[in-house]
């Protein structure tokens, strides 16, 4: 795991608290519109995550000077077996270290949290990013990370209610 490195200049992290899933669950879909075109969260799904997750050791949000929320890192253990972690950074922040700095904070709390991880397993780390996210790719590249699951969506514009 790579070392880690200070938060860029001009932007605060913090630990949320179940208040701020309004603002979060904005957030995360103004990436994804960003990037799909299409929200793909609801409140009660953010509600439903954080309320099975220390939030102290499992979510950091980032915001600039203004307050707006610009990065994310949500990490999860998955039964003791790998570590699932999802970043978002605001698509007007990228290039400028957010994701590598959430990246390393989950690599960093993931190593923190080894002794969650079964005995007999290493820690694995699995982050999603979307695959037209170029600089995601590249980022993730550049700290060692391999390609190894592609998801993919599938939707269609109906005119009309099908027959049943």
């Amino acid at each position: 795991m790579t070392e880690m490195v200070g938060l860029p200049e001009g932007y605060r992290a913090f630990t949320p608290e179940m208040s701020d899933i309004p603002r979060a669950t904005e957030f995360f879909n103004l990436v994804e519109i960003s990037e799909w075109g299409m929200p793909d969260f609801e409140e009660s799904e953010v509600v439903d995550e954080w309320a099975d997750l220390d939030l102290a050791k499992s979510i950091v949000l980032v915001e600039n000077g203004s307050g707006e929320l610009v990065a994310s890192m949500t990490l999860i253990n998955n039964n003791g077996v790998t570590w699932e972690a999802y970043g978002y950074v605001h698509p007007d922040h990228q290039q400028r270290g957010l994701g590598t700095w959430v990246t390393l904070w989950s690599e960093a709390k993931a190593t923190e949290r080894a002794d969650e991880t079964k005995d007999d397993y290493q820690i694995a780390m699995l982050n999603f990013i979307s695959t037209i996210n170029e600089p995601a790719r590249a980022l993730m590249a550049g700290l060692g990370y391999e390609g190894s699951r592609v998801f993919r969506r599938m939707r269609i514009e109906l005119t009309e209610r099908p027959e049943p």
